[in-house]
């Protein structure tokens, strides 16, 4: 590992067999392990490292999704060990006894069944919302949630962090239940545009099957729909950095390119270049957000709700008697909508709901 004091960018780490073997060994950073005390002790690498194990990590292939048979199969072949265990129990009184343990034995069989199929099964008890069908998974160590649009028009979908992304139809997002402390992470097939919230500790990845985008905070699109198309990324506002996939066995660095406001990248199925290009035509609702004046100065908050409504294309529910009189003068960019509609909410007073692509904006109001 001496030779590391060498490396000057990310890519030489990411390429370094031993470097790779450490991230992917679970013992990453770990305070014993002989790596780790090498890093603490050049504190000049550790900036390149763990960005370089930032991109391992959230570039690795892809982990497929237990199916539904797959978890149906499990489920199946406990409830029958379960029943041929009960068959077998001699009888004996009821909540006493071994009777009792036995019913002990059988709910933490029900346990065990939780922790295999149990987020499959509460996705199965979940209404679709509006149209989105949402179907949680697993992933290695943490519980993943599907969410895919069937309906024809684009959806809003609220992340963990407070980040939006509007899921275009036949489109799929898979994202863990909560992030981890060091990365966001998510998954896409099909198409979206995103409004990331902004934390520089905690970069956020959008990965296809042949691109991962990551960003600090910023509005972008993604459209990636299998392998056989094109997988393009267009930027909004603010700056991300895009990589070609990791695929199984690659061992060389990723390509890359930094795309800025108003850029995009288009990676063709039969060639592997990334060249960053002028956007050709933005989404529609990047062209309504930067359309739609959203500087305001001591305004009445019903006119930025309004405004707000009309670039999002959300539907709003309150009381524009009761806001009539609350005024604001704020100034929105990159924010995601969530963020928006908070700074309202505090500035007024007033608690707000997304529900869809309806929001309801409750409140006191003001005198």
């Amino acid at each position: 590992m001496q030779h590391w004091a060498t490396f000057t960018t990310l890519d030489e780490f990411a390429a370094d067999e031993s470097f790779r073997q450490w991230v992917e060994s679970g013992q990453f950073l770990h305070p014993d392990h002989p790596h780790t005390v090498w890093l603490d002790a050049h504190p000049t690498q550790q900036p390149l490292a763990l960005q370089a194990a930032d991109w391992l990590m959230a570039t690795r292939p892809q982990e497929p999704a237990v199916g539904e048979g797959e978890i149906d199969a499990v489920v199946a072949g406990a409830w029958r060990a379960i029943r041929t265990r009960e068959e077998a129990e001699t009888p004996v009184r009821p909540l006493h006894g071994t009777r009792h343990w036995a019913w002990v034995g059988r709910v933490a069989a029900a346990v065990v069944l939780l922790g295999l199929g149990g987020w499959w099964f509460i996705g199965q008890l979940r209404p679709d919302p509006e149209g989105v069908s949402v179907r949680p998974a697993t992933d290695r160590d943490r519980a993943w949630i599907r969410e895919t649009n069937r309906q024809a028009t684009a959806q809003l979908l609220t992340l963990p962090d407070g980040s939006t992304v509007w899921l275009a139809p036949n489109s799929t997002l898979r994202r863990p239940v909560a992030f981890s402390a060091h990365r966001r992470v998510v998954e896409l097939t099909g198409e979206a545009f995103f409004e990331i919230a902004k934390n520089p500790r905690q970069p956020f990845f959008v990965k296809t099957r042949s691109l991962v985008t990551r960003v600090l905070g910023t509005s972008f699109l993604v459209r990636a729909f299998d392998a056989s198309r094109p997988a393009t990324v267009q930027v909004r506002t603010g700056r991300v950095l895009v990589y070609s996939a990791a695929q199984p066995g690659q061992t060389t660095p990723p390509r890359s390119v930094t795309l800025l406001a108003n850029q995009q990248v288009t990676l063709q199925p039969d060639q592997p270049n990334l060249m960053p290009a002028p956007v050709v035509q933005r989404t529609d609702l990047a062209a309504r957000l930067d359309r739609q004046a959203l500087e305001f100065n001591d305004a009445p908050v019903t006119a930025v709700l309004a405004s707000l409504a009309d670039a999002y294309g959300l539907t709003l529910d309150y009381d524009e008697a009761r806001f009539r009189q609350c005024r604001v003068t704020t100034a929105f960019s990159d924010e995601p909508l969530t963020e928006k509609l908070s700074i309202l909410a505090e500035i007024t007073g007033a608690r707000y709901e997304v529900e869809g692509t309806r929001v309801r904006f409750k409140g006191p109001g003001c005198p």
